[in-house]
């Protein structure tokens, strides 16, 4: 970034979040909401000017990887990364961790310094991932019907059009 260039984003800035600011204070949100829903803009615009959270810094097959996950569980990379405890976004986190560890073979402090994780935490996912994996081919090796909870998002959807 040119000098003159980061000058000028250094002006606006204070402008920009003084009329967020007063936007949301217009909308009758207190303080503590405004500066909780500036603090998530200002990541989303961190996130999104490197990519979706620094995807910059991953090797390609580490990016790709993660995002055919998140084709495969609907989700967003940026949901993975991102704290949120949903269902949905922790199966799939849960799913990168595994895909990380088996086929690229990266250790659990890697792939947690990649996911903002404990190690311990990529540990726990990789388990319980495995354990879904396993139960859901144990269903299919005995021809039963998979229940719900073990069923990928996509699959998920497929069974409930049929219904």
């Amino acid at each position: 970034m040119t000098p003159s260039i980061q000058k000028s984003d250094n002006r606006i800035a204070p402008l920009l979040r003084s009329a967020i600011m007063s936007e949301f204070y217009d909308l009758g949100l207190s303080a503590v909401q405004v500066e909780a829903a500036l603090s998530r803009i200002t990541n989303r615009a961190e996130n999104l000017a490197r990519g979706w959270g620094g995807a910059q810094r991953f090797s390609p097959p580490v990016t790709s990887t993660i995002r055919q996950i998140c084709r495969d569980y609907h989700v967003t990379p940026e949901e993975v990364l991102s704290r949120s405890r949903y269902a949905q976004v922790t199966e799939a986190r849960q799913a990168v961790m595994y895909a990380l560890t088996i086929e690229l073979g990266l250790s659990s402090v890697r792939i947690g310094q990649i996911l903002k994780r404990d190690h311990s935490t990529v540990l726990h996912g990789v388990r319980i991932h495995r354990e879904r994996k396993e139960a859901r081919e144990e269903y299919r090796r005995q021809n039963c019907e998979i229940p719900l909870e073990l069923l990928r998002p996509a699959e998920r959807e497929l069974r409930s059009r049929a219904a």
